[in-house]
């Protein structure tokens, strides 16, 4: 023999809606961001840097390092020598590669020419040798 139930209790009707105590899905449950990473530029144009110094914090590879300076693992680019940065294009290497580089003297332009000299560093100045005459001391 079936339960008997009265009628008005016997289900409830599917318009009642019991909303979540708590949120449950996606960035919902997650931290909020964090704070920023502090990527760009640390030095500008023709600004004195030495060696070891960040010039520039980025993700990939937006710019590349050119003469006088390296890149890091995390792709930071840096100094090598003491000098002032330059942010340049050398169409004769990569035509659509930016570059950062470090020159000796302010105002000087990078890319150099392919034949130009090598400059020399440290304040050097090249000059004549003398060549001189070593008696071998027979007799």
């Amino acid at each position: 023999m079936p339960l008997t139930r009265s009628r008005s209790s016997q289900f409830l009707p599917f318009t009642h809606h019991r909303p979540a105590s708590h949120a449950s899905q996606g960035r919902a449950n997650k931290a909020a961001p964090g704070p920023g990473k502090r990527l760009g530029a640390k030095k500008g144009a023709s600004e004195l840097v030495v060696p070891g110094n960040i010039i520039f914090r980025q993700r990939g590879t937006h710019w590349f390092p050119g003469e006088n300076c390296g890149i890091g693992r995390d792709h930071t680019i840096f100094a090598k020598e003491k000098g002032y940065v330059t942010f340049y294009k050398d169409p004769a290497a990569h035509p659509k590669r930016k570059y950062i580089g470090v020159v000796f003297q302010r105002g000087e332009k990078l890319p150099v020419p392919r034949n130009a000299p090598r400059r020399r560093r440290l304040g050097l100045v090249g000059r004549e040798r003398e060549l001189s005459t070593v008696s071998t001391g027979e007799g």
